[in-house]
């Protein structure tokens, strides 16, 4: 009997002192890309125990994806865990997209052998209208 007790006491308390397992990852704002791509871009998923820890991951790995697919105009919400019940948690990720940058003018101030219009004309700085192309007119 005196082991039956102690074996039910410690099985007890390795229920209660399970992780949460997390039941559901939700994606709410994201527009450009689909809800799978953005799961599938981080290392958590669902039916994985639960640790605080994770969330300040979750949000590096979203924006690294968008990143990686050149959409810098973004900003992810720190992720909320929200309890469902006493072992399941569930993840509400907010992200606000907002139009992609485009650069309407480029301005070079600090030299002085060439003109404007020369660098202008042999740079032809029209065509360098997004930020992914920026570095390629650094490097001309």
């Amino acid at each position: 009997m005196k082991y039956f007790v102690t074996i039910i006491l410690l099985l007890f308390q390795i229920i209660l002192s399970a992780e949460p397992i997390i039941s559901d990852i939700k994606i709410f704002g994201n527009r450009k890309f689909r809800t799978t791509e953005i799961l599938n871009s981080i290392f958590v998923k669902k039916n994985d125990k639960f640790r605080m820890s994770q969330l300040k991951n979750i949000a590096t790995d979203i924006e690294s994806f968008y990143q990686r697919k050149k959409y810098y105009n973004v900003i992810i919400d720190f992720p909320k865990a929200i309890p469902i019940t006493k072992d399941k948690i569930e993840i509400d990720i907010h992200i606000n997209e907002f139009p992609k940058l485009k650069i309407d003018s480029i301005k070079i101030s600090g030299q002085r052998y060439f003109s404007r219009q020369k660098l202008n004309d042999k740079l032809n700085i029209e065509r360098y209208k997004d930020l992914v192309s920026i570095n390629s007119l650094l490097q001309d």
